[in-house]
C-alpha cells in the first residue's frame, strides 16, 4: 500500500486531471444567449407609427391665403417669404391623423410650416392674392421637422349637390 492511501489522501496515479476550459468558452455561452435574444426580437411584432414608410402624412389641405391672423391661420415659409394661410379643412388617408393634432403641433411656431415643392407649384402659392379663392394643397407633411412637401395646388371647387329626380 502506498503511503498516500494510508493517510487518506487520493492516489496521485488515479487522479484524472480536470479538463482545461478554453478562454472563449464563457463567450460561447453568451453568444448562444445573444443569438436567442436576437431571434426573439425578430419574431416579436414591431411598433409602427401610423404614418407612411417615409415618416410623413399624406394630406389634402383646403384653405386660402389671408392677411389677418386668426385661430386656424398658419404661417408658411415659401422660399424666402412668409405668407399666412387660413386652414378650412385637412383630409388624410391616415385614420389616426387629425386636423387638431397638426394644428396643435405647428400653430404657435414661426413659421408654422416650411413649404417645399416644385417651382411652378410654389409660384402659384406666392402669387395668390389674399382672400380671393380657396385652394387645395396636396402633399406630405412631416410634423417633426415642420416640412410640407406640396405636390399640387388647385383652386377649390365645391361640388354641387346632386339633383334628385322624381
Amino acid at each position: 500500500m502506498r503511503v498516500a492511501a494510508l493517510r487518506g489522501l487520493p492516489d496521485p496515479a488515479r487522479i484524472t486531471p480536470m479538463p482545461q476550459q478554453s478562454a472563449c468558452q464563457p463567450f460561447r455561452r453568451w453568444g448562444k444567449v445573444l443569438i436567442l435574444l436576437l431571434g426573439i426580437c425578430v419574431l416579436l411584432p414591431a411598433a409602427v407609427r401610423a404614418q407612411t414608410g417615409i415618416g410623413g402624412w399624406p394630406i389634402e389641405m383646403s384653405g386660402m391665403v389671408q392677411v389677418e391672423p386668426g385661430p386656424n391661420v398658419l404661417t408658411f415659409a415659401v422660399k424666402d417669404e412668409e405668407i399666412r394661410f387660413v386652414v378650412h379643412d385637412i383630409l388624410s388617408t391616415d385614420r389616426d391623423f387629425t386636423m387638431t393634432r397638426l394644428l396643435a403641433e405647428v400653430r404657435y411656431r414661426s413659421p408654422s410650416l416650411f413649404i417645399k415643392g416644385a417651382e411652378p407649384v410654389l409660384e402659384v402659392l406666392l402669387t395668390e392674392k389674399p382672400g380671393k379663392r380657396a385652394l387645395k394643397l396636396r402633399g406630405i407633411v412631416y410634423p417633426e421637422s415642420r416640412q410640407f412637401v406640396v405636390h399640387s395646388i388647385k383652386p377649390f371647387t365645391a361640388a354641387a349637390p346632386p339633383q334628385q329626380q322624381f
